[in-house]
């Protein structure tokens, strides 16, 4: 910038989203080291549910991936993300769960964290989350959306 270096930034570059597409990125502080990124939703077969995370990184379906864990960061700050590429009608769930913390059930660890979670839609910043401070635990149900096809 100006012929000067920034040093200590941090950031997140994701590419460009088409229309009608999702993505949901988590980042966090130095601390815990490992965060983890969970989806459930919609499943393209009649009543069923995806579940996208570390062990299932998409949900493909007839060949067509609709949703999938871009990056999965274990050593701190992330970032993580989520795309969700082919929409479907119904409720998706989004959660960050403290796997470096995973058997600490009262850990304020997650609560420290800083942990942030920002959802684009159409290429725009739909929504900003900031995670609840001093409550213990190693789950945070980030969101609930319902979404009817095709987004407005």
């Amino acid at each position: 910038m100006g012929g000067t270096t920034q040093q200590g930034q941090n950031g997140t570059v994701t590419p460009n989203l088409s229309q009608n597409e999702i993505r949901i990125v988590l980042t966090w502080g130095s601390s815990p080291s490992d965060l983890d990124s969970h989806l459930e939703g919609p499943a393209a077969a009649a009543n069923k549910r995806f579940y996208v995370y570390y062990g299932n990184r998409s949900y493909t379906y007839s060949g067509i991936t609709y949703a999938a864990l871009d990056q999965d960061k274990v050593t701190g700050f992330g970032p993580e993300t989520i795309t969700i590429s082919q929409l479907l009608t119904g409720t998706y769930r989004y959660s960050v769960h403290n796997y470096s913390h995973r058997t600490s059930a009262n850990d304020l660890t997650l609560s420290n964290s800083n942990a942030q979670v920002r959802v684009y839609v159409n290429n725009a910043l739909y929504k900003t989350f900031n995670v609840p401070s001093n409550q213990g635990g190693t789950l945070w149900t980030v969101l609930w959306m319902r979404l009817q096809i095709p987004l407005l």
